[in-house]
Order: C-alpha cells, then sequence, then structure tokens
C-alpha cells in the first residue's frame, strides 16, 4: 500500500532507498522491471510504465536520485514553455536538462539529462514541503538569470517571473540583497527598484528611466486595474490628470491578468 502512495504522490517515480524502507528488496524491485511494469529513469530510480517520462516525472526522478536534493534554477520554475523554438534543436527529441541543487561541498556522479549545483546553505532556500522539492522562486530566478549573457536578459527573466505572480519583486530584491556574488547584481538592485514602482517589463523599467524621468513627466500609476468588456486588465501607465493610458507591451502580457 505504501508502495502505491509513494507512486501517487511521486507522479509514478519511486526510488531504490524509499522501497527498501517500505520493506521491499531488490528482489522485488527487478521483478517489476523484468514484467515491464517499471522501467529505470536513473540507477535506483523507476516509474511505473515503459514510455517516455513526462517532464514532471523527470523531475522527480532527478530529486530523488540525488536526494536530498531540490530543483533549482529553471526547472524550479516549472515547465518549459512549449512555444518556445530554439535554433538548431530538433524539437521532436528535445529533452531539456533538469537543473537540481545540492548541498555544497557534497561531490555527486553526473547522469545523463540532469545538472547538478553545488550550493551553501541550501535548506534555507528550499521549499521541502512541495513535490518535488525546490529552491523558492526569488533564489530559483536569481541563479537562471545569472546564466544570462547580459544584464538586460537578466532582468527579463527576473520581470517575466514577477509578472506572472510567481514572486513578488520585494522578495526577489530582498534574496538578491542577501548575495554577495552574483553576476549583474549591481544593476540588477537598481533595475529592480523600477520593479518596485510596478515597471514589470524592460522595456517598461526603460520608458520609466528614459522617458518619464528624463523628461521631467509627472509619475505615472502602473499596474492599475482597469475595467473592459473583456473582464479587468492591468495597464502598463496611467496618468490619470492628462486621461492619457500608455501600453508599452501590446496585449501580449497583460491576458494572464484578465480576471472576469
Amino acid at each position: 500500500m505504501r508502495v502505491a502512495q509513494l507512486l501517487h504522490d511521486q507522479n509514478g517515480v519511486v526510488a531504490r532507498w524509499q522501497l527498501l524502507e517500505a520493506g521491499h528488496d531488490d528482489t522485488f524491485i527487478e521483478g517489476m522491471l523484468r514484467r515491464r511494469e517499471w522501467a529505470r529513469i536513473h540507477p535506483g530510480v523507476y516509474v511505473d510504465h515503459t514510455g517516455t517520462p513526462t517532464w514532471r516525472q523527470r523531475t522527480w526522478a532527478a530529486v530523488l536520485h540525488y536526494w536530498p536534493a531540490a530543483l533549482s534554477h529553471g526547472s524550479a520554475l516549472g515547465p518549459p514553455d512549449p512555444g518556445r523554438r530554439i535554433p538548431g534543436v530538433d524539437h521532436d527529441d528535445y529533452r531539456p536538462m533538469i537543473d537540481v541543487a545540492v548541498e555544497h561541498p557534497r561531490k555527486v556522479v553526473p547522469v545523463p539529462g540532469v545538472r547538478v549545483h553545488r550550493v551553501r546553505g541550501l535548506s534555507e532556500r528550499v521549499a521541502w514541503n512541495v513535490g518535488p522539492p525546490r529552491v523558492r522562486p526569488e533564489h530559483a530566478i536569481l541563479d537562471d538569470a545569472a546564466r544570462c549573457s547580459s544584464r538586460v536578459d537578466a532582468l527579463a527573466r527576473i520581470t517575466d517571473v514577477c509578472r506572472s505572480r510567481r514572486t513578488p519583486p520585494e522578495r526577489v530584491l530582498a534574496a538578491l540583497r542577501g548575495r554577495v556574488r552574483l553576476r549583474h547584481r549591481s544593476w540588477l538592485i537598481a533595475a529592480l527598484g523600477d520593479v518596485l514602482e510596478g515597471a514589470l517589463s524592460v522595456l517598461e523599467g526603460g520608458y520609466l528611466r528614459k522617458v518619464e524621468r528624463a523628461h521631467g513627466l509627472p509619475p505615472g500609476q502602473r499596474q492599475r486595474k482597469d475595467r473592459t468588456e473583456k473582464g479587468v486588465v492591468y495597464r502598463d501607465v496611467r496618468y490619470p490628470g492628462q486621461r492619457v493610458v500608455v501600453e508599452l507591451d501590446g496585449r501580449l502580457g497583460h491576458e494572464q491578468f484578465h480576471d472576469r
């Protein structure tokens, strides 16, 4: 009964160490594999079918293989966008890497499809009560943004997460100030101040600095609700005294905020 519950809770994935704790042995495991009721994803980690594992099953398998571990970077923020096309990649066979974090200075053996990061003080950054465990969004997005080649790309990643309301910019800024070493750190601290004022994209931040402030315009109201025939939408910038609304991102980025 316990194995069935584990498989249910872990999207059909279970680890050898869990099976041993539940009272089973290697003979039981080999029997399940031989009858093709289970398939091996990583050494000591199994899935309850023989087809291609889903992205979520791969995340569970990675975390269980390196346990104690947690999803990190982009993997902690959710599945990849199925509509995103990567040049030169055959998307019919493409399986994105799964990022996991383990406590520093632990040494691990790499397995295909998984990228391991050793992090100091990991336990303080992880939400262990979710399945699978993952680094909290404010830390995960900073790690992911640090891999961007340009600071503008890094800010775009952060604002995308804040815009989708997976974590508020206040938490990202607090986490960023707690990082002594992080790529683009000083610039991002300043830029996130604009995000706190409601500039939830690189374009909106540029408008705030290079247009509104540079030309002495009155401070606009940002991300305020407006009711339309399609429901509630959030306006980029509104100047109520001048009866002017500025939309910088177009419809894209606002549809997710409709609230009928």
